[in-house]
């Protein structure tokens, strides 16, 4: 036998021996015991694994990231989770899942104040002015004549190109005003 031969054979068994050990399984040579605290590590919740981590001081910044995110938080509920977790990501990440947070003990809900009852409510509406009185069109819509369009070429005055726009605005809600009433008319005789 070639010298060549015999060391690639050797090398085909010793790559052989060496790929059959690398994926082989473990051997069970560990305890039950020991087993059941692998599997417990790996099983652990997020609460538990910060229970162990270090905790950093919780500090205003902090504080501030998560009240950027969640406003309506007090400053002592966004503390005790920030000095529950260790984290800001995680606190942020249960705001998120819950929608609150805890509050710390001897710490209840606000009361709400008329100033933060009015500050949810909807704006009052304001006068219905539509846009016929808006604009002071109810003399063009009393006439109902169309003058045959408005002229729409471009002028170099900044006063006539005004008076143009204002005159193709008030002609567009006429025309609005038009569909408008013959829809509405279309429905009632249907």
């Amino acid at each position: 036998m070639d010298s060549s031969t015999l060391a690639f054979i050797v090398i085909l068994v010793v790559g052989f021996v060496f790929l059959r050990w690398l994926i082989s399984p473990v051997d069970p040579l560990l305890t039950n015991d020991e087993t059941e605290n692998i599997v417990h590590r790996l099983n652990r919740s997020p609460d538990d694994v910060s229970a162990r981590r270090i905790r950093r001081p919780v500090t205003d910044d902090m504080i501030e990231v998560v009240r950027t995110i969640a406003p309506q938080l007090t400053t002592g509920q966004i503390r005790m989770d920030l000095e529950r977790t260790g984290s800001v990501e995680l606190t942020i990440e249960r705001y998120m899942e819950t929608g609150n947070l805890p509050f710390p003990p001897g710490e209840s809900r606000p009361q709400h104040t008329d100033d933060s009852e009015n500050h949810n409510k909807p704006p009052a509406k304001t006068s219905s002015i539509n846009l016929i009185e808006k604009y002071g069109l109810t003399s063009q819509v009393e006439q109902e004549e169309q003058n045959g369009g408005v002229d729409s070429t471009w002028h170099d005055d900044k006063e006539d190109r005004g008076s143009l726009l204002s005159k193709k605005r008030a002609e567009m809600i006429l025309g609005a005003r038009r569909r408008l009433a013959s829809q509405l008319q279309k429905e009632n005789s249907a």
